[in-house]
């Protein structure tokens, strides 16, 4: 998702970007889970998530790509730490 949703990458689409959105990391999202007083933090990357649409007619030809790379990261084992969607389990104490 960084191609298409964080400002510095050259594929960058702005279109159905809501004021507060932007990519962040599972280090990120741990720290501030954690700031807030949750416990027992796990985060799971997945991939072989593929998207069927995006609105930016532009990219839409890079979608074939995206969901080709999706499939063959999926069959790797670093899939569960640079997947391209995130699965978050934590406890608040």
């Amino acid at each position: 998702m960084w191609v298409y949703r964080d400002p510095s990458s050259p594929f960058y689409s702005s279109i159905g970007v809501t004021p507060n959105e932007r990519p962040i990391s599972k280090r990120e999202i741990k720290k501030e889970l954690e700031l807030i007083g949750f416990k027992e933090v796990k985060i799971f990357a997945v991939s072989g998530i593929e998207y069927k649409f995006i609105k930016d007619k532009k990219l839409l030809w890079l979608l074939k790509f995206y969901n080709l790379w999706e499939r063959i990261f999926d069959k790797i084992f670093l899939s569960k730490i640079f997947g391209s969607f995130l699965v978050i389990y934590a406890e608040k104490s």
